[in-house]
């Protein structure tokens, strides 16, 4: 334990340098000067100590309960000075940090204004009048940069690139022409070609065709029998065939009628694939009205079914679905040998009639 005079000198010496740090003075501190009463024995020669009348009295016996205090008096001392200086440290921590924190805030304002600003020259440039929202959701987008810029960052400025307008931009013109997609769909729905061009859409003309050869068909019949080249067993025969090959004409015209249907159904499709092409080059200031292609569409389809009968005539051409000689043939076997002048009338047919007959196809 040191004693008391030697620590009332330490504490000396800490109350210097406390009061050159917390100054921000030269913490270097000066060489100690000897005690008082310290005693020179240079001028002895022989070494020995002078006890003669003018020694100087000894230091006092050391006294161990003063001598605490005063340690313990040394370390408050010290505690004391300690937290001075944690104190002040604190204060210029906290000085600096507001310092930083407002020069941050001022950085962060600037990169933010100037983002803002790209945005409306950007807009003024492309010339596009702001209808759609644009630079409110440009604004939406730069204050969710802005949550992310993490406190006290050098450059914030980097959370607020020229892409953020430009993706805020595509996303605006994406949601459009969703719009206009949603729109054009709901007055042209998918499957409208099946809608405007159904497959019963031809039933009704396929069966007045086949109604018409099925009863030219019988009137031949009708022309053998009179000539006698039929007998009632031979025509009942060629009847029961004609009547039995109707069914089977009917599914052959439907499957030529069918393709002429999807004739039409392309031609519609062609104008869904413009109008759609429409919206997929859509930009800022076009215009687009889904009304007007879907009326083109309703037209076209009107067109087509307008028209439908001479297309069927056209693609069965000269087909005929019924064949009176296979027939009248049928009949005759069935009925065996007749009068001997039935090959005479058989042959004595009118020109008209093998010229009507030669182009069937089909045997049945």
């Amino acid at each position: 334990m040191l004693p008391a005079w030697m620590i009332d000198q330490v504490r000396r010496k800490d109350d210097e340098q406390s009061e050159r740090h917390i100054g921000d003075e030269d913490t270097t501190f000066n060489r100690d000067t000897p005690r008082p009463d310290s005693t020179d024995y240079s001028d002895d020669d022989s070494g020995v100590l002078n006890c003669g009348g003018n020694a100087p009295s000894p230091p006092p016996a050391p006294d161990p309960a003063a001598e605490a205090r005063a340690q313990q008096a040394l370390e408050d001392h010290r505690n004391e000075i300690a937290e001075t200086n944690r104190i002040a440290e604190e204060k210029r921590a906290a000085t600096k940090l507001e310092a930083d924190k407002t020069a941050f805030q001022s950085r962060l304002g600037g990169a933010y204004a100037n983002a803002q600003n790209y945005g409306s020259s950007r807009l003024r440039n492309l010339g596009i009048n702001d209808d759609y929202g644009i630079l409110n959701s440009y604004e939406t987008a730069l204050q969710k940069a802005k949550g992310v810029v993490p406190e006290l960052d050098p450059n914030p400025g980097s959370y607020f690139g020229n892409d953020l307008f430009e993706n805020v931009l595509g996303e605006t013109r994406t949601g459009q022409r969703n719009k206009l997609t949603k729109g054009y769909e709901s007055e042209v729905p998918l499957g409208f070609e099946n809608t405007y061009i159904p497959d019963t859409a031809d039933d009704a003309l396929i069966q007045n065709i086949i109604n018409e050869q099925f009863g030219e068909a019988g009137e031949y019949l009708n022309r053998a029998k009179s000539r006698g080249t039929l007998n009632d067993v031979g025509y009942n025969t060629a009847n029961r065939a004609l009547a039995g090959q109707k069914a089977g004409a009917i599914e052959r015209a439907n499957t030529t009628g069918l393709g002429v249907l999807e004739t039409g159904r392309t031609g519609l499709k062609d104008i869904d694939k413009k109008a759609r092409q429409g919206i997929t080059n859509w930009d800022f200031g076009d215009t687009y009205d889904p009304s007007s292609w879907a009326g083109q569409i309703k037209t076209g389809a009107n067109t087509f079914t307008s028209g439908l009968e001479g297309k069927l005539r056209n693609a069965f051409g000269e087909t005929e679905f019924f064949d009176p000689e296979a027939l009248i043939a049928k009949g005759g076997k069935a009925q065996g040998a007749v009068n001997t002048g039935a090959t005479a009338l058989q042959d004595a047919m009118s020109e008209e009639e093998r010229k009507r007959t030669a182009g069937s196809v089909g045997a049945f």
